[in-house]
């Protein structure tokens, strides 16, 4: 996805209310590169811009990453930033221990996600639409 508003929008929607969806891109339900199953759908819960350490410093360089969920939570990522990694070391957030955040959760860097997850879609939160009353089927 090579959309120059990418990051804009998902900071907009996934640091909100509103739920992020993504799809992975291949055309079969299998598992490969990353433990990441594709031809399946995964959430975007948020988006962080961390400091980086360039030479051992904290520059001006932000990652980008993506939290995101599988919803089966079965397979472990395994890519760049996985909750092992030692990247996490380089940054503002070395402390955080990201293989305690739940099952199914992970980070991603922003150009992994551009290069897994093509499809993207928003499901607008509606308490910014002052909807207060939703029709429950079974009710």
């Amino acid at each position: 996805n090579d959309d120059p508003n990418l990051w804009e929008l998902l900071k907009q929607h996934a640091n909100s209310e509103d739920l992020v969806l993504t799809g992975s891109v291949r055309e079969k339900r299998t598992r490969i590169d990353f433990g990441i199953v594709q031809h399946h759908k995964y959430t975007v819960l948020q988006v962080y811009e961390v400091p980086r350490k360039v030479n051992n410093q904290f520059a001006n360089v932000q990652e980008r990453l993506v939290k995101m969920r599988n919803p089966h939570g079965k397979q472990r990522y395994s890519g760049p930033w996985h909750a092992k990694d030692d990247i996490w070391k380089s940054t503002r957030m070395a402390n955080f221990s990201p293989e305690a955040i739940g099952q199914g959760v992970f980070f991603t860097d922003f150009e992994a996600f551009k290069a897994q997850w093509r499809q993207i879609e928003v499901n607008l939160s509606m308490a910014e639409a002052g909807v207060e009353r939703f029709l429950v089927l079974d009710d």
